[in-house]
């Protein structure tokens, strides 16, 4: 017996997460991320994590699949004396490809590191932003204040600006959403069925 469909939720503006550059929004990402794959939608995405040495100086940085297959470098290390890395483009095109999978693959959310110079410039996942956008996805995408302006211009003003907390997130995400959340928790063949009644969602078990 297959597990009850959800209905087909309302459209959600994309949620952007105006944030300095660094690991509360991430974390934010990824723990949003890891609680709806446990209520049981489909997340594709990447998360980014940065690595310092003792002085501060950036010595590596990686993107993170949330499918959990595993990490990618995209930095390349100047050397001892530099101060900086420069982006692995081989990096980001493994990335993007996996980001697409889970994009093609069907999915309820798509969230996205950053919205950042790489993709004002039509490169880093420019495209896959622009394919989840145009196909009407719930797009989640961390955004450093500097880069307001350029996501405007990108998105044509569109998104909710939200702070990287997991209150903001839910609130966003919205109650209406608690419906399909009921059904993915009903097991496949326990005779159960969800219902929506007088603006309540109800589980019947047989």
């Amino acid at each position: 017996m297959h597990r009850p469909a959800a209905p087909r939720l309302p459209a959600l503006p994309a949620g952007v997460l105006l944030a300095p550059a660094g690991a509360v929004a991430q974390q934010a990402l990824a723990t949003f991320a890891a609680d709806l794959t446990a209520r049981g939608f489909r997340v594709a995405g990447i998360t980014q994590s940065v690595s310092r040495d003792a002085g501060g100086r950036k010595t590596g940085m990686h993107l993170h699949p949330v499918d959990g297959s595993g990490p990618i470098s995209v930095a390349q290390g100047l050397g001892r004396g530099s101060a900086s890395c420069v982006i692995d483009e081989s990096g980001i095109a493994d990335a993007a490809a996996r980001l697409r999978q889970g994009i093609d693959s069907g999915c309820d959310l798509v969230l996205f590191n950053k919205f950042g110079h790489l993709e004002q410039e039509g490169r880093g996942f420019h495209a896959e932003l622009l394919l989840a956008l145009s196909s009407g996805l719930p797009v989640l995408v961390a955004l450093p204040p500097d880069m307001l302006g350029p996501w405007l211009t990108f998105s044509g003003g569109g998104g909710d600006l939200l702070l990287p907390t997991a209150d903001a997130l839910w609130r966003w995400w919205g109650p209406h959403r608690l419906y399909a959340d009921l059904v993915h928790s009903v097991p496949a063949g326990a005779g159960a069925r969800a219902l929506k009644a007088f603006g309540r969602a109800v589980v019947l078990s047989a």
